[in-house]
């Protein structure tokens, strides 16, 4: 279902709910009852971090299986890459000084490598079509 339809079908409940209670709504009033508002902020409010993170869980079973000591010796230009999201050893230095990380930070170790791509994913600069691209275009990018 599609967000369009998502939204035109809460629209629905929010005027059947509406009428259902009784809320006085006018015609000439410029802006609506507070009780509409409420409602209408409940309604369109979603959990961004929730869908951030089921995000990267996908991207972690795509990428690895959920497997941080996982090896792809071959990837598809022909270079090694290593952990739950697949990193190439330049491009794990790359974002970790970028981010301000300790350049030491072991490319094994998969809480860090978490933290490295939810950090990406608040970076406007992240090109998704070239990070992690067999996983991206399956996946779509990242929620906003």
């Amino acid at each position: 279902m599609s967000l369009r339809m998502v939204k035109k079908l809460c629209t629905q409940l929010l005027i059947l709910l509406i009428l259902t209670l009784g809320i006085p709504v006018y015609a000439e009033s410029p802006a609506p009852p507070i009780e509409i508002e409420l409602v209408l902020t409940a309604v369109y409010t979603r959990d961004l971090e929730a869908e951030i993170q089921a995000w990267l869980k996908s991207l972690e079973t795509c990428e690895s299986n959920g497997n941080e000591r996982a090896i792809n010796p071959m990837d598809t230009d022909g270079t090694e890459s290593v952990g739950l999201y697949q990193f190439k050893y330049s491009t794990w230095k790359h974002y970790l000084k970028k981010y301000g990380m300790d350049s030491q930070t072991s490319i094994w170790e998969g809480k860090l490598q978490r933290q490295v791509v939810r950090r990406m994913v608040d970076d406007p600069d992240v090109r998704w079509g070239n990070e992690f691209p067999s996983c991206v275009k399956k996946l779509g990018i990242p929620p906003r």
